[in-house]
């Protein structure tokens, strides 16, 4: 029953009546001129079809335990008057009207009165809030309420529950939709908007109580449109990271199989978990159907979310069995605490886990995630700052990057194992889009125990992005006082993977712990792990050991890995290897040191930093040992063979690179920073990049290819060789000794300048030419060297400018292709002149000389560059078949031939180019000694008018024929001179004699050097005329002695005949009468 209202009805005159009792038909109005006088609603079951207090002023007083049910579609309180609830908890306004419609809603004002229970219902109503309601409680049980314009539901004691229909906001344009409540607000129903924006506002402890969280349960859909979503709470304005909804005995903000969708707009999300016991999560996000929390476009997602409660599980943010939180262009930012005390575990500042649970942007937006595990003093342990155990946990899918910052557990606590971010189970990954990158930032917590790594990607989990994508990880070891085993960054167990394609993965890592902690590795890789490129991608890693443990540990093969071009770079103290292709590098691989003082020492195939590292677990493209900010000494002190090209590099202000003993590389070094050089060097090419190369007195630096200087080489007393092949020379070079070898093609640059100090040598062969050219077509080269002459030859030279004052000889088998200067091109060889004598007088080869043969030898180039002052060489033998070449001397002065019989001189010159003259020979022939006569001996014959001597004897060697006789012992007569052209041993001569005379005869022989030897004188007496045999008379002796033997058939008388005119005859011929 209504006492002292006033009311009328609709269907009668306007008039008022005291003490009548409305019905559900009734309308209950105040009266127009005011006159109504105070009413109390107090009748249990009270109820009408309307509530009108246009124009009232007085007073209504709301019974307690009372309900007024309002049937109709009108209910209005007006400023002027005043509502009076006698129990907020009790008092209650229920409205269940039935014909509002969507059109034509029920309309509800309440003038900034506050209320007590309010209750909505009936499913198919509206109602339309047309200015904001506060009550002690709100329960929409049924139908809409309509949010058209700027609205504020609110409760001051109770909470507030939001189920049925829901609210809907179906006309004008955007508004705000506030629903407060000073403890927990409940939403199982829908919040949308089908007309504009509608910009919600979920503000539980609306008075900062602490108390007051946020669900939103299965089924509900709220979607605003292109509005705000701020869920949160507290007495101030909510905005990202302030104001949180506080758990009032569980989670701060509770969405489960729900849909939170702003379609463009922003949502903020603020969560508390309540702060004793466990499981207080600051928001949690559950599926069991369909649970998305989602905005389009540009919309933004800021969740903050902090876990609470006195032991474990008390997690910031935990997304759980395919919980969505999504965004498009917008980023979307997550930032959560784990809670937990004491013994408390497991309190994780973002935990994802479950099938199809993500936390992703699917456009442009980037995601941000930073978390940060709880308790902070206690012993228990295993509170992960980000904690990913499900595939796509952290994903973009458009063009969205991912940050991702976690802080274990821990800043003086005991427990173990608080890890920064941590990945776990096969498949767990955190997942760029395609040219997206992903920075991780990972830090340990300060546990006194073990464990507290930085990143950890377990159990078969990844971090992968695509194409152009990067990922970046600072990864720091946490741990105090003696704490070990705290890694910076650790990778193991069932394939577990760091992947990027083409992006590079960068990785700074540390590894934590103090005092005598072990094992404070900074990267550990192992078991069936990897960290790899894919594309062309390079993989950087820093890695810093704590105390003298490992900056790198690798465990595994192919721990470190580009498969297709990428490099991978490695800067730490302590690179710890221990089997075959711990790294595989498809590109370079460059290991330096983190500390630039400290010194490296590459030695008998291992790479010695802090320890060692054996070199022959290292599969490479090309090794780089060092780096320009090293300072301190690398050296390479034993004898190494390399196949790959090998680069050290060096800072170019402090130490230096020292190579101490002899390097061969079938492929190339390089030299970045200052170098000596104190043993030989093979290579196919050789480049200095930076600094000074200070190239040892006496070493030898033989190269298959190029040479490229773009630092300064100090050659001192050293060999550069090019060996047969093809060469590109870069830089300005000075050269002590530079050998070019046959079959090359050296390319010099173009008008810059190599400088040789000592030799140049550069001579090719027949068929291997040395071809000599420009960078630049047309523009000269330059060779200089200051003095001297330089020989070469079998040249082909194209744009060579040879200069400096030295004589540069081209060769005379060479070829001036075309552009060039400086070179001489000689083609024609030296002529050598010899001359000889012989007993003082001029010598004729290949005639017989008496005496010695004395040879002058003169090498003469007419017009041309001049005979070698190493020529003419010459060589002598019997055979004529000495090499002057190979055992030739070089001519000084003349040549003294002194042997009898026959000798030949070999003798050629080069000159300067050199051309080189054919070999020469002459014919040299002595014959000292006559010859020696033996065995004279002669008869005479008789004829009627004449007689013939025959003379007989023999020589030791073959000589000419002869014989001289006369009357005395100067003969007068000589027989002619034969057996000149054949000499013989046994000589004959017949001369024809007068007879009866006294004949003197000498024999005369001369061998082939007309050395004459003159047999004794002797005598032969011709018979006379008379007959008989004539006495024969011989003598030995060369006076007129006559030694004679008598013939017993001649008389003395004819003998004294004969005498006498033997002495007639030769008075005669004296006086000239005969």
């Amino acid at each position: 029953m209504l006492c002292q209202i006033f009311y009328r009805y609709l269907q009668r005159l306007s008039q008022w009546v005291e003490g009548a009792i409305p019905t559900s038909a009734d309308d209950v109005v105040a009266q127009a001129d005011g006159t109504s006088g105070n009413l109390t609603i107090n009748a249990v079951g009270a109820e009408c079809n309307s509530f009108d207090m246009t124009n009232y002023t007085g007073t209504v007083t709301h019974d307690a335990n009372i309900t007024l049910t309002i049937y109709g579609d009108l209910f209005k309180f007006v400023p002027g008057m005043t509502y009076t609830v006698l129990d907020p908890g009790t008092s209650s306004l229920y409205f269940l009207s039935s014909t509002g419609t969507a059109e034509s809603p029920t309309q509800i004002t309440t003038a900034g009165k506050t209320s007590g229970y309010v209750i909505f219902d009936n499913v198919n109503n509206y109602f339309q809030l047309n200015d904001d309601i506060t009550a002690y409680s709100i329960w929409l049980v049924g139908g809409y309420i309509l949010a058209n314009v700027n609205l504020t539901i609110s409760v001051d004691e109770g909470s507030i529950a939001i189920e049925g229909s829901g609210i809907l906001k179906n006309s004008g344009t955007d508004s705000t939709l506030t629903i407060k409540s000073v403890v927990d607000i409940i939403i199982q129903g829908n919040i949308t908007s089908t007309s504009n924006k509608l910009n919600l506002i979920l503000n539980s402890d609306s008075t900062g109580a602490g108390s007051g969280s946020i669900s939103i349960l299965t089924g509900s859909n709220i979607d605003t449109n292109g509005g705000d979503i701020t869920i949160g709470g507290g007495s101030g304005t909510i905005s990202a990271g302030s104001g949180f909804a506080i758990g009032s005995s569980g989670y701060g903000v509770y969405i489960t199989n729900s849909t939170i969708n702003a379609n463009g707009g922003n949502i903020i999300i603020n969560g508390q978990g309540y702060a004793i016991s466990t499981l207080k999560y600051g928001v949690y996000i559950l599926n069991t159907t369909t649970t998305s929390i989602a905005t389009n476009g540009s919309g933004t997602i800021n969740i903050t979310a902090n876990g609470r409660g006195t032991g474990g599980s008390n997690y910031g943010l935990y997304v759980k069995d395919g919980g969505v939180i999504s965004t498009e262009n917008g980023n979307l930012t997550v930032t959560a605490t784990g809670g937990g005390a004491t013994t408390g575990t497991s309190n994780h500042g973002v935990y994802i886990t479950g099938t199809g649970s993500t936390i992703k942007t699917t456009g442009s937006g980037n995601l941000l995630v930073t978390g940060t595990g709880g308790n902070a003093s206690g012993t228990g342990g295993s509170n992960y700052g980000v904690y990913v155990s499900n595939a796509n946990g952290l994903q973009t899918t458009g063009t969205g990057n991912i940050t991702v910052i976690g802080t274990g557990g821990h800043t003086s606590g005991s427990g173990t194992n608080n890890y920064g971010v941590y990945t776990y189970s096969v498949g767990a990954s955190i997942t760029a889009c395609s040219d997206c990158n992903i920075n991780i930032t990972g830090t340990g917590g300060n546990s006194s125990s073990s464990g507290n790594h930085g990143v950890y990607v377990n159990m078969g989990s990844q971090i992968s992005t695509t194409g152009t994508g990067a990922i970046n990880i600072i990864a720091t070891g946490g741990g105090i006082t003696n704490s070990g085993s705290n890694y910076g960054l650790y990778v193991v167990s069932s394939s577990s993977t760091i992947s990027a394609q083409d992006g590079d993965i960068t990785i700074t890592a540390t590894g934590g712990g103090a005092g005598s902690g072990t094992n404070r590795y900074g990267v550990y890789v192992s078991t069936n792990s990897t960290i790899k490129t894919t594309g062309s991608g390079d993989l950087i890693v820093t890695g810093i050991g704590g105390g003298s443990y490992a900056g790198v540990i690798i465990s595994v093969a192919n721990g470190f890995q580009t498969t297709s071009t990428g490099n991978i770079t490695i800067n730490t103290d302590f690179l710890s290897l221990n089997q075959t292709s711990n790294i595989n590098c498809a590109g370079l691989l460059t290991i330096a040191l983190h500390t630039p003082s400290l010194t490296i020492n590459v030695s008998n195939g291992f790479i010695f930093l802090y320890g060692a590292a054996n070199i022959s677990y290292l599969t490479y493209a090309s090794l780089q040992i060092g780096n320009s900010s090293q300072t301190g000494t690398t050296t390479v002190d034993a004898r190494s063979t390399w196949t790959k090209p090998i680069t050290f590099a060096h800072s170019a202000s402090s130490g230096s690179i020292s190579i101490a003993g002899a390097q061969t590389n079938t492929s190339s070094f390089t030299f970045a920073g200052p170098t000596t050089l104190s043993a030989d060097i093979t290579a196919s090419a050789l480049t200095i990049s930076s600094g000074t190369f200070d190239a040892g007195a006496g070493t030898t630096i033989q190269l298959t290819g190029d040479f490229s200087n773009s630092g300064t080489f100090t050659p001192n007393q050293s060999t550069v060789t090019l060996a047969s092949g093809t060469h590109i020379i870069t830089g300005a070079t000075e050269f002590y000794n530079l050998t070019l070898n046959p079959s090359n093609t050296i390319t010099f640059p173009a008008s810059a300048t190599q400088t040789i100090t000592n030799t140049f040598s550069c001579t090719g062969t027949a068929g291997n030419t040395i071809t000599i050219n420009s960078s630049s077509a047309g523009t000269k080269a330059n060779l200089s060297k200051a003095s001297g002459s330089i020989s070469c030859d079998y040249l082909a030279l194209t744009d060579s400018n040879a200069t400096g004052g030295a004589t540069w000889n081209a060769g005379s088998h060479s070829t001036n292709v075309s552009n060039n200067s400086g070179w001489v091109f000689d083609i024609t060889a030296p002529t050598t002149t010899a001359t000889a004598t012989s007993g003082g007088s001029s010598y004729t080869f290949g005639n017989w000389a008496v005496a010695n043969v004395i040879i002058t030898l003169s090498c003469s180039d007419g017009a041309g560059v001049g005979c070698d002052s190493s020529y003419p060489k010459y060589c002598t033998d019997t055979t004529n078949t000495c090499n002057p070449a190979t055992a030739g001397t070089i001519y000084t002065t003349s040549i003294t031939i002194s042997d009898e019989g026959t000798t030949y001189i070999r003798y050629y010159s080069q000159d300067t180019i050199p051309n080189t003259e054919s070999v020469s020979s002459q014919i040299i022939k002595i014959d000292k000694i006559t010859p020696i006569i033996s065995n004279t001996s002669n008869s005479l014959g008789y004829l009627t008018n004449t007689q013939t001597a025959t003379i007989t004897w023999t020589t030791n060697e073959a000589s000419s024929t002869q014989v001289e006789y006369g009357f005395t012992n100067s003969y007068g007569s000589t027989t002619t001179e034969t057996d000149t052209t054949t000499r013989v041993t046994s000589h004959t001569v017949e001369i024809p004699l007068a007879p009866c005379q006294l004949y003197h005869l000498r024999v005369i022989s001369k061998d082939q050097a007309t050395n004459q030897a003159t047999g004794d004188n002797f005598t032969i007496q011709t018979q006379c005329a008379s007959g008989g045999n004539a006495s024969q008379v011989f003598s030995n002796s060369n006076n007129n002695q006559e030694i004679s033997q008598q013939d017993p058939r001649i008389t003395l008388m004819q003998k004294i005949i004969e005498l006498l005119k033997e002495m007639i005859r030769i008075l005669m011929q004296k006086k000239g009468l005969v």
